[in-house]
C-alpha cells in the first residue's frame, strides 16, 4: 500500500511504503491408505489384522442406500453369515436375526444389540396395546458402521449371552 503525503509549507514531499509479499501454496496430492478400524467392544478398536474372530462390517455409504425401516433388517444380504426374516406381520416390527445359524438349543438364539457401547434390548417390545422394534427408532442416516461378531471370541467380551452373535452399532458423532 503506498501513501503519499504532501506538506504545502515545507515543499517537501513524503513517501511511504509498504511492500507486498505474494504468498503462494502447493497442494499435496500423496494418498495414504489407512488401516480399516472395527469396534469389538467396550470401546476397544482393533484393525482388522488384529482381530482373530470373524467378523462383518457395514459402513455408512452402503447403509445409505438400503430402504428398509430399522437397523436389523438391514443386514438381510450385505454380511455374510447373517439371516434375517420377519418375525410378524406387522409393519415395523422386529426381525429374527440369526448370525451362523440357531447357536443353541436351550440358550437365547438372537444375537445381542450394542449401539455406542451400550447394550439395547433386541427385538419386540411389547407395552399393553403397542408393539415395537427399538432399533426402528435408530435413523439410517444416524449410523456410521454396523459390525457383526459372529464368533466365540465375542463371548469373551460380552459374556455367555454373546453366543448367538453380537452387532455392534456406531453413530455418527456431532
Amino acid at each position: 500500500m503506498n501513501v503519499k503525503l504532501r506538506v504545502l509549507s515545507a515543499g517537501a514531499l513524503f513517501f511511504l511504503g509498504q511492500v507486498a509479499f505474494a504468498q503462494t501454496t502447493k497442494k499435496d496430492t500423496a494418498t495414504t491408505e489407512i488401516d480399516e478400524v472395527v469396534m469389538v467392544g467396550f470401546g476397544q478398536k482393533r484393525t482388522v489384522k488384529e482381530l482373530t474372530g470373524s467378523v462383518g462390517t457395514m459402513k455408512s455409504d452402503a447403509i445409505k442406500d438400503v430402504p428398509v425401516a430399522s437397523v436389523d433388517k438391514m443386514l438381510q444380504g450385505r454380511v455374510s453369515g447373517v439371516q434375517t426374516g420377519n418375525a410378524s406381520g406387522q409393519p415395523g416390527g422386529f426381525a429374527s436375526v440369526r448370525v451362523r445359524g440357531i447357536a443353541s438349543v436351550n440358550g437365547g438364539v438372537n444375537p445381542i444389540y450394542v449401539v455406542d457401547g451400550i447394550r439395547v434390548q433386541s427385538g419386540d417390545l411389547t407395552s399393553g396395546a403397542t408393539t415395537g422394534n427399538i432399533l426402528a427408532n435408530l435413523n439410517s442416516d444416524d449410523i456410521e458402521s454396523v459390525t457383526v461378531l459372529k464368533d466365540a471370541s465375542s463371548t469373551a467380551v460380552y459374556g455367555a449371552d454373546a453366543g448367538a452373535g453380537v452387532i455392534v452399532i456406531t453413530t455418527k458423532s456431532g
